[in-house]
């Protein structure tokens, strides 16, 4: 065993209580935190990237039903943009960067030559998690989530439920001072149709029994909108 795998092993036992892994544990760990730029150059090593995919399910599975408990009254719409808030590059990353887990990464000689950005510490967040679930299973992770990830949820879920007209309206004027503009029309079946301006360009359009639902729709639609969008 090299320094760096022992170096993980101390970092893993004491950081995360990790330990008494057997040999295909530690190979699933050590793989966890190797960069394709460590693999270019050793053909026979495997890079974290299969983790990571596997991790980011995982975490979008264990969020997802974390959200389902907590709020019953949301929709699969609302629950795709709190879960995607939650999940996110930049949530993920500053995570990983708290618990240091990018400084573990072995990586080839001419990686990060701009310093380790927040993809990778997003990345490495998530291959961690795919390998505790390969190695432990649901359990263990979701100890992890609970610890490094459950005040997060709190804030965001707390800030999501807030009217969705509020929401957008401070995410739009965060950014710039535009105007926001709600046009509403009656429809077919006494139903209500609005639509979201922010100068001129329309954001989102939602229906509903009355105006005001219909506009909560409409500001609802603009933030999943503006989430798919990456803004």
């Amino acid at each position: 065993m090299n320094n760096w795998q022992e170096d993980l092993l101390i970092y893993l036992k004491e950081n995360f209580d990790i330990n008494n892994l057997n040999e295909d544990q530690k190979a699933i760990f050590f793989e966890a935190f190797t960069h394709k730029s460590y693999t270019n150059e050793h053909r026979s090593q495997k890079s974290y990237q299969y983790l990571e995919f596997l991790g980011d399910a995982v975490l979008q599975f264990m969020v997802g039903e974390e959200i389902y408990k907590q709020q019953q009254d949301f929709d699969e719409g609302q629950a795709t943009l709190l879960r995607s808030k939650i999940v996110d590059r930049e949530n993920l990353g500053r995570v990983s960067n708290e618990l240091n887990l990018v400084d573990k990464i072995r990586c080839g000689k001419n990686a990060f030559l701009n310093g380790r950005n927040i993809k990778a510490q997003s990345d490495i967040f998530e291959s961690f998690i795919g390998a505790v679930y390969i190695s432990f299973g649901l359990s263990r992770v979701r100890e992890i989530v609970d610890k490094y990830l459950t005040n997060d949820m709190k804030a965001i879920l707390n800030d999501f439920v807030k009217d969705p007209k509020s929401r957008f309206q401070e995410l739009i004027q965060s950014t710039s001072v535009s105007n926001i503009v709600y046009k509403d029309e009656a429809i077919a079946n006494g139903m209500f149709e609005s639509a979201v301006y922010v100068d001129d360009m329309k954001f989102g359009e939602g229906q509903g029994l009355t105006k005001k639902e219909a506009q909560k729709n409409a500001a609802l639609a603009a933030l999943e909108k503006m989430n798919l969008k990456g803004e």
